[in-house]
């Protein structure tokens, strides 16, 4: 059984691999619009946490991210973040 945790918030481990499964699929080739969106939903989430609109709004942003990327490349992303995981 494969289990694929996303935790955007960082509220429920002390890692973040929604974060670093965005620097491996989106940040791979130079490009200012993900560099942008990345910078930006780090800020809102730095200074605007406490708003649950704010986080639901995070949320929504980064899952239509991630729906429009290559599910080979996020596959292959996880499976790396797991590794990784699991051999810390």
């Amino acid at each position: 059984m494969k289990l694929i945790f996303l935790d955007v918030d960082n509220t429920i481990v002390p890692f973040q691999p929604t974060a670093e499964l965005y620097k491996r699929v989106f940040l791979l080739k130079p490009d200012t619009r993900y560099l942008l969106i990345g910078y930006f939903m780090i800020v809102i989430l730095k200074f605007l946490w406490f708003f649950p609109f704010v986080i639901h709004f995070q949320r929504k942003l980064i899952m239509s991210l991630f729906a429009r990327a290559d599910s080979a490349l996020i596959a292959k992303a996880s499976q790396e973040i797991v590794k990784s995981t699991v051999d810390s």
